[in-house]
């Protein structure tokens, strides 16, 4: 014990020695630890902890397709259908989703968002409804033409819409 009481002693009177660099190895010090935490806190809240609402989150998986000369694809409308179709022995039901820009306007305002067009069993193969209103029912995306259908968060129902 006695001998890391001097060493601390040693190690504060060289640090005093050299005030710059001590405020620089301060200063990495607290950059490096506070970026760590930063993207602890992101990978824990995107990747470890199951996702809010979602029933069975655990039992829930992400299908990618591999094209040439990309790491990641993703999945069309027929591979969708033909992967429903062929897996049911495997996955108890399939959805498919993806980010789409979109545009909502309403009183002559219109506005350029970042939604999700997905498919009509999307929220039930989450688990989860809607808090107000309903979502998709089955037949809604069956054909070409199907008249579409939005389903919206509670802040932009709150912000946009005025609750």
């Amino acid at each position: 014990m006695s001998t890391l009481v001097h060493d601390l002693r040693f190690a504060i009177r060289l640090l005093l020695r050299k005030p710059m660099f001590t405020v620089l190895a301060v200063a990495t010090l607290a950059l490096g630890i506070g970026l760590n935490t930063a993207v602890f806190s992101a990978v824990d809240a995107l990747l470890l902890r199951p996702l809010p609402g979602v029933q069975r989150s655990g039992d829930l998986a992400q299908l990618y397709r591999s094209w040439p000369g990309m790491e990641l694809g993703s999945n069309s409308i027929p591979h969708w259908r033909d992967v429903r179709e062929r897996s049911k022995d495997v996955f108890s039901d399939a959805a498919i989703w993806s980010f789409a820009p979109l545009s909502v306007s309403s009183g002559g305002r219109s506005d350029r968002v970042m939604g999700q067009m997905v498919s009509a069993n999307f929220f039930s193969v989450l688990g989860v409804g809607a808090a107000r209103g309903r979502v998709f029912v089955p037949s809604e995306d069956v054909g070409e033409l199907a008249h579409p259908v939005a389903v919206l968060s509670h802040a932009a129902w709150q912000g946009r819409f005025g609750g």
